[in-house]
């Protein structure tokens, strides 16, 4: 493990600083595929095969499967009726080495309460999205098959055809049970209302109405984010403290109770005049907290209506209040773009496709159906672009130190040391200090660097000399110009953790990597 590290952080020193280079990591694929920042699979879970995969930080893998197999497409439940597609019977959870851990089933009958659940349905399953929750719970959508006299007895909805009704569920992995859920037929209309479901807008022949294909969270305002393919839009709703007010109006954080708090992407769904912006939209996510952009929306337009190409989008909403989110004098949800980019050569028109942004800033774009996964810098140029073999419907990428990654990189929270022939770095859990042994490089530049007192000491300069500090996201948490001989830096608001540093003068360079324990 010390010589993984240490050989990351060679790699990681020719390219950490350049802004213009992409986030040193990992690529996970639905299909259990984990790619290296070349595009080289490096490791396989042979028995995923999913729409959606994830990496939790204890190094365990989330996928779906139907069956005993894939998340593929078709009608659950034994109807005919046609189904929003990539349905799941179960949740699983796998360990790295791919032994089969926990796993989670979810039928409409088993609603977590009746004021959630007013119909009769047996038939539905889950389909396309789920995710993990800060707290460990998974956060799943699913859909239940309800008739138009389900529809108008259980919810007063009155509408000719059949729905494909979507939930949005809660599951604590530990004690096996659902603690939360979220019931779309609940905001269901058939008049324009900015904070409800308007079915309808759509025919009574098509049934699937909404089509969530994402799902995210976010923890720092309690929040829900889904992507509608049928809808064209964005939705954000509250995490309200319990299901009974999520069937509400009222109540809640935000007092809307369960009803839409954001949406974007087709104001005419709720009477707004604006233009539309999607056509088809996938992969919705928040940014998350101290990330570039954090509590923004991301999403992924399938035919764009401005261009018709595929379009990356970052959209902020207006800044949220006790009462949510601001509705405009014309009766549309306030927002700005943030954020687009597309590009003729790459392309997933109708369907799949999903947007990430990095913890280095940079953002990831997988383009599924051109088999091409994008990652763009700050100034949106292309960082990192390869090509895979088979159709990613929803790519994740990971940092090089996520934890859930440590079986492979050797890197974790913990990690604070490591040694070679060339350099070592030691560390005293008592003091929070290191001592530093001078590479050989740094010797032929004249240089001594040592840790004392939370102090970073650099001795031997001559000239101007130019330092920089970069944890292994890339974000530069110091830079100073210097034409001193010798300079002591403060350590002690530095985090636990692993540095680059990088130092330039005389028209060289030297890098080498830091650990800091406390």
């Amino acid at each position: 493990m010390i010589r993984r590290l240490y050989q990351s952080l060679l790699v990681l020193s020719a390219t950490l600083f350049a802004a213009t280079t992409a986030m040193s990591g990992y690529t996970l694929l639905p299909n259990g595929s984990l790619l290296n920042q070349a595009g080289t699979s490096v490791k396989t879970w042979s028995n995923v095969n999913s729409y959606s995969a994830y990496l939790t930080d204890s190094g365990t893998i989330l996928y779906g499967s139907s069956s005993g197999g894939g998340g593929g497409g078709g009608a659950p439940g034994g109807t005919t009726a046609s189904g929003p597609g990539s349905p799941y019977s179960t949740i699983n959870e796998a360990s790295w080495s791919g032994t089969a851990l926990r796993s989670w089933t979810w039928a409409p009958s088993t609603a977590v309460s009746t004021t959630t659940s007013k119909s009769t349905s047996t038939i539905g399953t889950f389909h396309h999205a789920f995710n993990t929750m800060t707290n460990g719970h998974w956060l799943a959508v699913g859909y239940e098959y309800l008739t138009s006299a389900q529809l108008s007895s259980g919810y007063g909805v009155t509408y000719s055809g059949t729905v494909w009704n979507e939930h949005i569920i809660e599951y604590d992995p530990t004690t096996a049970a659902v603690v939360w859920e979220w019931n779309a037929a609940n905001h269901m209309t058939t008049t324009n209302n900015a904070r409800l479901i308007n079915v309808g807008k759509f025919s009574a022949n098509d049934g699937d109405v909404m089509h969530f294909n994402s799902v995210s969270y976010d923890p720092i305002h309690n929040l829900i984010m889904v992507s509608s393919h049928k809808m064209n839009e964005v939705l954000v709703i509250e995490h309200t403290t319990t299901t009974a007010i999520a069937a509400t109006h009222a109540g809640g954080t935000y007092g809307k109770g369960g009803d839409i708090l954001f949406r974007y992407g087709k104001a005419a769904n709720y009477g707004g005049t604006s233009a539309a912006v999607f056509n088809v939209v996938h992969g919705g996510k928040f940014v998350p907290a101290n990330y570039t952009g954090a509590g923004n929306l991301l999403c992924f337009s399938n035919n764009d209506v401005k261009n018709t190409y595929s379009t990356a989008y970052e959209i902020a909403p207006s800044a949220i209040t006790d009462s949510g989110f601001t509705i405009g004098s014309n009766g549309e949800f306030v927002s700005s773009v943030i954020f687009s980019w597309d590009t003729s050569a790459y392309n997933s028109h109708d369907n799949f496709g999903s947007v990430q942004r990095l913890p280095n800033g940079n953002t990831f774009i997988d383009f599924t159906k051109s088999n091409r996964l994008i990652e763009l810098n700050d100034k949106d140029s292309i960082v990192l672009n390869y090509s895979v073999s088979s159709q990613p419907n929803t790519a994740m990428r990971y940092a090089i130190d996520f934890a859930g990654l440590a079986n492979l990189t050797g890197i974790s929270s913990s990690t604070t040391k490591s040694s070679s022939s060339s350099s070592t770095i030691t560390n005293s859990s008592s003091s929070g200090t290191s001592a530093i042994k001078t590479t050989s490089g740094a010797v032929a530049m004249g240089l001594q660097t040592t840790f004392r007192n939370s102090q970073l000491n650099i001795e031997g300069m001559s000239g101007s000399t130019n330092i920089r500090v970069a944890d292994l996201h890339g974000r530069v948490i110091l830079e100073q110009f210097t034409n001193l001989q010798s300079i002591s830096i403060p350590t002690a608001n530095w985090k636990t953790g692993t540095y680059m540093l990088q130092i330039s003068q005389n028209g060289k360079v030297w890098t080498r990597g830091l650990g800091i324990t406390r």
